[in-house]
């Protein structure tokens, strides 16, 4: 079904109506003429009957126009939150309604839909992704723009690292592109706003995702409201029914039923992972996780110990038997006491040594994490 034919027979009877007073016309035909705007507008530049930003023409609009210009004008890291800020406004590609069959086992027409969903852990905290393909902390390291993450196809999004107390992080310029390799070098050095900060993040998200639902022109689920709002009638205090005002209401259901036809894909939903880190002049590791873990694990559906990033001196050491040995038994049981749910996960480097492996091995299965992430960046 077209999403622009109510509004285009709500149009066509608008410029019918002859009965109205002059005044009354004019205003109507004023409101009509914006809404053959916007129409125009989205004619123009997403093809519709498209999907708005999940539309072919807006992806190669971004892949082939605005990364290369950003790329131009933008140092890498200038780069990277400009990417980010994108994506927290809801500007970025979006996965179309038909990207992700995740989950479902039904047969159509012209597809069959494949099951990616993948669980990992056991009990009340078995945790079931989606899908295999998810961001990695390091983008988002605050959770400013965990909707619009999921908005563009993540299964699961990991937002951090996040220290205890604010920090800056490395020197700049601590971001460089290796455009032969196509790859980058990072050395941000834990830059975050704090767990204070980020909660309040994660709070709005939840409120987000909580009121997304009974949204009318925003989320993608209209059931709640659709009914009610496309038969509603203004009336007077006399009972009598206000016709122009009935038909400026009824049009702007409209428009707003067909922007979010048209832009939303998929409910702002997924997997949420927090990763957690240490202050760089803490001397007090155990605090500083168990910290995060308190602050931040309510919001989370798991958990991940970072002692693997190259960037903040003498974290890599805490991946040695004993040092890691104390630091997950005493993470495991601040999970248990602040958020039981959550599965906690160790972030292991790639540059361990053979017997470094064989410790690390020793100790996930001495002290029963529930896994690993393998793994961070190279040194």
């Amino acid at each position: 079904i077209n999403p622009l034919q109510p509004i285009i027979k709500l149009l066509l009877s608008i410029i019918a109506l002859s009965s109205f007073s002059m005044a009354l016309q004019q205003k109507l035909r004023s409101t009509a003429l914006k809404a053959t705007a916007t129409i125009a507008f989205l004619e123009v530049t997403t093809h519709i009957p498209s999907e708005g930003r999940s539309s072919l023409t807006y992806h190669k609009l971004f892949d082939d126009v605005i990364t290369p210009l950003g790329r131009r004008l933008f140092d890498p890291e200038g780069a990277h939150h400009l990417a980010l800020e994108v994506v927290r406004r809801g500007l970025a590609p979006r996965l179309s309604r038909e990207g992700s069959n995740s989950g479902s086992s039904t047969d159509s027409a012209s597809t069959k839909a494949v099951d990616m969903t993948i669980e990992i852990g056991e009990g009340k905290r078995k945790v079931h992704f989606p899908g295999p393909i998810g961001l990695a902390a390091g983008f988002d390291k605050n959770g400013t723009a965990i909707s619009g993450l999921f908005d563009m196809g993540f299964s699961f999004v990991e937002i951090g690292s996040v220290t205890p107390l604010p920090q800056p992080g490395n020197p700049k310029p601590r971001s460089f592109r290796l455009v032969e390799d196509r790859g980058v070098i990072n050395r941000f050095g834990f830059n975050s706003d704090g767990v204070e900060k980020v909660g309040e993040h994660l709070r709005e998200y939840c409120r987000e995702v909580d009121s997304s639902h009974d949204a009318t022109f925003v989320g993608g689920d209209l059931k709640k409201e659709s009914s009610s709002s496309s038969s509603s009638v203004v009336k007077d205090e006399d009972g009598q029914v206000k016709v122009g005002e009935t038909i400026r209401h009824s049009l702007l259901w409209a428009l707003g039923w067909s922007w979010s036809m048209l832009m939303t894909s998929k409910p702002r939903r997924g997997i949420l992972g927090v990763n957690l880190g240490k202050n760089k002049t803490s001397q007090d590791e155990v605090g500083d996780y168990t910290a995060g873990i308190r602050q931040l694990g309510p919001y989370a559906d798991y958990l991940v110990i970072n002692v693997s990033s190259p960037n903040t001196p003498g974290l890599r050491s805490l991946q040695q038997r004993e040092p890691l040995r104390h630091l997950l038994a005493s993470t495991l049981k601040a999970r248990d006491e602040f958020a039981p749910n959550a599965p906690l996960f160790v972030k292991l480097a790639p540059d361990l040594s053979s017997e470094e492996m064989a410790d690390v091995a020793d100790v996930v299965l001495e002290t029963g994490i529930d896994g690993m992430i393998v793994s961070n960046t190279t040194n």
